[in-house]
């Protein structure tokens, strides 16, 4: 099955309620001017034919008969619950914006979210580490790479802020986040 954020996007989009073409169109956007992800729309809706063929959604004809209602279906949930609980999703995200981590979070349990969202935080604290030790070994370092670590450090611990905001508005963790573990799913 394929990973793109097209397909990602659509998923988490439908996981919450149908949706017509119009309304993925306005849902990819904020107040209706601007896209919050570097989406292509037209991959969105082209990938809608993709997605239907390989079972992930459906559709249903619209009360006039002449527009789409498109809907996840369970495959789909499974699919969408696989790649945010068990693909790179959250453990790389230089290969997807992770809004679209948190727009997909709606279509699965609490308890799922949750472990998203604390995988999420071991991978930020881990290259919140990783920062911290590259620049205390800086002899060789140039000020260019300085200068992005030190733009990471000031990121780093604002996203971990950000994730615990997220995990209160969906009313909290059911155990601590360092009590869930995760096994590494990635060779």
């Amino acid at each position: 099955m394929f990973e793109s954020e097209e397909a990602l996007f659509t998923l988490g989009s439908l996981s919450t309620k149908p949706m017509n073409l119009d309304e993925l169109r306005d849902h990819a956007q904020i107040e209706g001017r601007q896209p919050w992800s570097d989406l292509d729309l037209g991959k969105v809706l082209h990938g809608l034919h993709y997605l239907r063929l390989s079972s992930l959604i459906d559709y249903e004809r619209d009360a006039g008969g002449r527009g789409r209602v498109f809907h996840i279906t369970e495959a789909g949930r499974q699919q969408l619950s696989k790649w945010l609980l068990h693909g790179s999703l959250v453990k790389r995200p230089e290969y997807f914006h992770f809004d679209l981590v948190v727009n997909a979070l709606r279509g699965l349990s609490q308890e799922e979210r949750c472990k998203v969202i604390s995988r999420r935080r071991s991978v930020v604290e881990s290259a919140q580490k990783r920062a911290k030790a590259l620049l205390k070994d800086q002899t060789s370092m140039s000020l260019v790479h300085h200068a992005i670590l030190e733009h990471h450090l000031m990121l780093l611990p604002v996203e971990l802020e950000w994730l615990d905001g997220l995990v209160k508005e969906m009313g909290g963790w059911d155990e601590s986040p360092d009590a869930i573990h995760w096994e590494d799913t990635e060779t």
